[in-house]
């Protein structure tokens, strides 16, 4: 009896190393497909955001569009319409039969009316595309954008362009047009006195920093408010060119944005 229990106690020990190996064996599969099916969803759940998120840029894109239209139509019919109607009413009243300082004085107002439409008419084309964007580049197009903004608001601006720096037409464009929209956020909201601006290279990347010394806001606030149209036209234009775009702002501490994207081969000179 006792030699048969000596050779059973073995095989007993064996079927139950099995059973428990087989069970680990399962336990480990049933890990496994439970991770990748965890996996799976929250690859999916990614997927759909960032899906969800092109489709609220783009939608941000459209609506841009449409307040740039009737903000162009709204100078358009406001400014030049009222202008050019009041040019009529002088026109109008050019009789040769009026005393000659009568004559010259309706000739003088006329005159500058018409040189007053023909200004805003040019601003007005320079908005819609900057000629010095196409004939000189991006460089020369920012230095005539801050100048210009200097001339008639009561804030200096800081520029920096890196030389080295190229681009194509289509970034050169978004790039102007996100400083347009940038400068106008400030000048409307942030009552600042200085902007910052840099384009630079570093390493293989483009980096451009944009900073005001403004009110600052709450940019946590403003996404949950649903009043950051500018910065999320902003954020739509730098995906466009697939940069990556942050913006830090707080109350009293002004707004600083930064991009940054990779730089095409031609794009980075050597420093050696």
């Amino acid at each position: 009896m006792g030699e048969t229990n000596a050779l059973d106690l073995p095989v007993y020990l064996i079927f139950f190393g099995i059973m428990g190996m087989l069970l680990l064996a399962i336990a480990v599969i049933v890990f496994f497909l439970v991770y990748q099916k965890r996996l799976f969803a929250q690859r999916e759940s990614i997927r759909l955001m960032e899906a969800a998120h092109q489709k609220n840029l783009l939608q941000y894109s459209f609506e841009a569009q449409e307040a740039e239209r009737k903000r162009i139509a709204s100078d358009l019919h406001d400014d030049m319409g009222s202008i050019l109607s009041a040019a009529r009413i002088y026109l109008r009243q050019l009789n040769p039969d009026k005393k000659t300082s009568e004559y010259q004085e309706i000739k003088e107002e006329t005159t500058e009316l018409l040189d007053s439409a023909i200004t805003r008419l040019r601003v007005i084309a320079h908005n819609l595309f900057p000629p010095n964007l196409d004939r000189f580049g991006l460089k020369e197009a920012c230095v005539d954008f801050c100048g210009r903004i200097e001339k008639v608001n009561n804030i200096k601006f800081s520029l920096y362009f890196d030389d080295a720096l190229h681009f194509d037409k289509k970034e050169e464009l978004a790039l102007y047009r996100i400083l347009q929209e940038l400068t106008n956020n400030t000048l409307k909201h942030a009552q600042a006195s200085t902007i910052d601006l840099v384009f630079h290279k570093v390493g293989g990347n483009f980096k451009m920093l944009y900073r005001d010394n403004g009110v600052g806001f709450s940019y946590d606030l403003l996404k949950i408010e649903e009043k950051g149209l500018g910065l999320k036209t902003i954020e739509s234009r730098a995906n466009a060119i697939g940069a990556q775009l942050s913006i830090m702002s707080e109350p009293d501490k002004g707004m600083t944005v930064k991009l940054s994207k990779p730089l095409p081969d031609y794009s980075v000179t050597s420093t050696s």
